[in-house]
């Protein structure tokens, strides 16, 4: 926990999106919870950093993660 103070927010929060989307499946609780709790300047900044970190966008991984009205909704909130 010590560490998530230390991180800037938005390396720790594009970090917590990237898990959730990793691997097989998707963690939809915590996927939704970033992306509709936080300012949108911060989510603004925290897909740009996504984008530094890891070299993708959060854009393409929620489409390729997710489907239909749930995709388009969680990819109408990130812009």
């Amino acid at each position: 926990w010590v560490l998530a103070f230390a991180t800037p927010r938005p390396v720790f929060f594009a970090t917590i999106l990237m898990k959730s989307m990793k691997g097989l499946g998707t963690d939809d609780d915590t996927l939704m919870r970033v992306l509709t709790s936080l300012p949108k300047k911060l989510l603004h900044e925290v897909r740009d950093q996504y984008e530094a970190q890891f070299g993708r966008t959060l854009e393409a991984d929620i489409e390729g993660d997710t489907s239909g009205d749930y995709k388009r909704a969680l990819v109408a909130l990130i812009n």
